[in-house]
């Protein structure tokens, strides 16, 4: 009977504890934190075969190994790898501004990839406004001597240690060595911080073209933090706006938990299941229809299970390398979560559901719905605070509204401060003291959700991503906790300092051998596109606006059908050249059905203010087609305030809406009725190529409300020393990336425009 009264007992215990946490849930880990000291941050970074723990299974990944220090010995960097605890979780480099970022970078994948004889690999510290420093003369500014270290430049690889200095992946047939030089299987980076920098959260991962988006699907890659959040959130400000000096830290706070969080997913097929624990390969991939077979299926766990030929498999999603994870928020606390986006494809539709706040797993809730989760506010996107007043240092707004929901693209960072609320007493969440932060009378279990999202070309699933318990209060009655308050704070950025490089001009460093600084009422036209041409290409293309809305060339030429592209990487002059000082607004239109993901390296930008026929006046440019396109940003979180002078926080990825299904996109390339994309042979510096030439099949106005295409307008300013240089922008979708939708920008210095005299500029 006290045996049988024992395993009663732990029957029990064990439904209980599966009834707030599911089965297999393992704690929430922290990741491994490297910081600056000194102004200095010199870690190794080797990228490498690494056996990892990812889903119950043992997986075969490539990753990064990252130690503390530089020049290290072999037996330092085995000690190293031995206590580096979650090398596929990730790690968070910890820095200030004002500091500098030296990494050595290894090269040790393996010399054959499956189909990719020589896996070259380079680095890109997304989201930094740091210099885009290569070593030819163009590329350096004064005072950066010619053997200098890399700055944040995507365009030089290295290959593996052993292997031959030649790149030999899928576009080796059109690669232009002196753009793309391989320089032995290791690169020095020394990418000096700025000490205005945005303060926030950001992150690194590689960038070699064509392999970025299997590299990042390994798990390569790790969070950046620049400065403090207790530089950014005030707990307790002042009525008028300010924060008090004696004001209590985020990070010191009692009642308040900091977790960073860095998403990853990983697909996995069993090789061997006689081993404890299985082992399984993973896919360099995100197949949309990993789990297709049973989209009906409520994934209560952190994982979907594979069908048709994944039959058996596992899509594995994770938190810091753990799959599911729990933890509990004791009484009267609160918690910020800062999380990254570090999937290469994915994008996270993310809700608090459960328990009193009705939770989508429950049959008499709509699956695909955030209308009664549990709210939180958003204190960041991007590693810039909402609410931010550019210039004025030290000032605070007022906090934004609660939401439920938030679409988390690849390539993005969020910040929520998270508290339980009850329901019973939550009567608004436009205002947070209509829906005060609580403590529980009873244990609340909130799971952390990613809803389904369909991008128009990958449906991507639904999953439980973590497991949190609100503890109960202990007292009799209804408890409250003090409302955080986090406001928030932008720095005033310097203007760009005179800078000036050897004098090639717009003829040698430019695509059309032209630049054109934008007139008043003028702004760029960025064209998204797909096309089938035995294979799916990725395209982007450019035209200018006149302020009449006509489309034109650089020399000021009508544009009929624009060139849309994919990134070509067989010349060495960059597909868009703009002068230095200036600020443009670009047009971001997408004439696909499937949504995009637009990033551009070493700036941030801002969305435009309404001023066309297609979008809501006094809101952000954006002419959406779709309703959920309009989630998370644009229209909700970006506006602090009423006011007509609204601030727009800067961002480095904005969503671009995605078209009409049909309207602009053709099954194959052809000059057949209904065709929407045509192909013209070119040729270009004596490398043959393609472009891809719009036909009249789509018209594309924004000023036409039943427009087919998606757009959204953005302000770059190209004024900061650390804006000059050649970079890129493309779709952070890698697979959208590697497939060509990807072009090369250089960002012009004074004498560079001079050397280009007799052209307009």
């Amino acid at each position: 009977m006290m045996r049988e009264a024992k395993v009663l007992c732990s029957a029990i215990l064990l439904a209980l504890l599966q009834s707030s946490v599911p089965a297999r849930s393992e704690p929430f880990r922290r990741l491994d934190v490297l910081a600056s000291h000194n102004g200095v941050l010199a870690i190794t970074m080797i990228a490498e075969p690494r056996l990892a723990a990812i889903g119950g299974y043992r997986v075969d990944a490539n990753l990064y190994t990252i130690c503390h220090g530089q020049g290290l010995t072999e037996a330092q960097i085995a000690n190293c790898r031995i206590h580096q605890a979650n090398p596929y979780g990730g790690s968070l480099l910890r820095l200030k501004p004002g500091d500098h970022l030296k990494i050595t970078l290894i090269n040790r994948l393996p010399p054959a990839q499956g189909s990719v004889p020589q896996p070259v690999t380079n680095l890109h510290t997304h989201g930094l406004l740091v210099r885009a420093r290569g070593t030819a003369q163009e590329d350096r500014l004064p005072g950066e001597p010619e053997n200098a270290p890399y700055g944040d430049f995507v365009f030089v690889l290295a290959s593996p240690e052993g292997a031959p200095a030649t790149p030999a992946w899928e576009t080796h047939a059109t690669m232009n060595h002196g753009a793309h030089p391989v320089v032995g299987s290791r690169l020095d980076y020394d990418i000096a911080i700025p000490i205005d920098h945005p303060r926030g959260i950001y992150w690194f991962h590689p960038h070699p073209h064509g392999l970025s988006k299997v590299q990042v699907s390994n798990g390569m890659a790790g969070m950046i933090e620049i400065g403090s959040i207790d530089d950014y959130v005030c707990l307790t400000p002042n009525a008028d706006r300010t924060c008090p000096p004696d004001a209590p830290k985020p990070t010191s706070a009692p009642g308040l938990t900091i977790r960073e969080i860095v998403l990853k997913d990983a697909q996995l097929m069993q090789t061997d299941d006689a081993a404890a624990p299985p082992k399984a390969m993973l896919l360099g991939d995100q197949d949309a229809g990993f789990c297709s077979g049973n989209a009906g299926e409520v994934h209560t766990r952190g994982y979907c299970t594979g069908t048709a030929d994944f039959a058996g498999g596992k899509w594995v999603f994770s938190m810091n390398g753990v799959s599911n994870p729990h933890w509990t928020v004791e009484p009267g606390k609160s918690e910020i979560w800062r999380i990254q986006n570090a999937s290469a494809n994915v994008t996270y539709s993310l809700c608090l559901t459960g328990d009193a706040w009705p939770s989508m797993i429950r049959p008499q809730v709509p699956a695909e719905t955030c209308e009664h989760a549990l709210p939180f506010q958003v204190l960041s996107l991007d590693g810039v605070a909402f609410g931010s007043a550019a210039g004025t240092p030290g000032s605070f707004v007022d906090p934004i509204n609660l939401q439920r929901h938030v679409l988390l693209m690849p390539g993005s960072r969020i910040e929520l401060l998270v508290a339980w609320r009850d329901p019973a007493h939550c009567a608004a969440i436009d205002d947070p003291t209509k829906c005060p932060a609580a403590e529980p009378r009873e244990n609340q279990t909130i799971a952390l959700q990613n809803l389904s999202f369909a991008t128009g070309g990958d449906d991507w699933p639904r999953v439980r991503l973590a497991t949190v318990v609100f503890e109960k209060s202990e007292s009799a009655g209804r408890g409250t906790v003090a409302t955080v308050q986090a406001m928030n704070r932008q720095f005033a950025m310097r203007a760009a300092i005179a800078a000036e490089t050897r004098a090639k001009g717009a003829a040698d460093l430019c695509r059309t051998g032209l630049t054109h600084r934008l007139a008043v009422g003028e702004k760029r036209r960025i064209y998204f596109a797909i096309a089938d041409d035995n294979g799916e290409k990725f395209l982007l293309g450019s035209t200018i606006l006149d302020k009449d809305g006509n489309e034109r060339d650089e020399a000021g030429n009508p544009v009929i059908d624009p060139v849309l592209r994919p990134f070509d990487a067989s010349t060495d002059k960059s597909d868009l050249c703009v002068p230095t000082g200036t600020e443009e607004t670009w047009q971001l239109v997408n004439i696909s059905p499937e949504v995009h993901n637009f990033h551009i390296h070493q700036n941030k930008f801002q969305i435009a203010p309404c001023s066309a026929v297609g979008c809501t006046a006094g809101g952000p440019a954006i002419h959406t087609l779709e309703a959920v396109d309009q989630v998370n940003v644009v229209q909700t979180l970006i506006e602090s305030g009423a006011s007509p002078n609204r601030s727009f926080p800067l961002h480095d990825t904005i969503i671009v809406p995605r078209g009409l299904q049909g309207a602009c996109e053709a099954a194959s390339i052809g000059t057949g009725s209904g065709s929407f994309l045509r192909r013209t042979a070119i040729f270009d510096d004596n490398h043959p190529s393609y472009s891809y030439v719009r036909t009249e099949g789509c018209k594309i106005d924004p000023a036409d409300k039943a427009s087919p295409a998606g757009w959204i307008e953005v302000t770059i300013p190209f004024t900061r020393a650390e804006s000059v240089g050649k970079y890129v922008f493309h779709c952070h979708i890698l697979e959208h990336e590697d497939k060509g939708m990807m072009a090369s920008i250089r960002v012009l210095t004074s004498d560079q425009l001079a050397a280009s005299l007799g052209q307009p500029h």
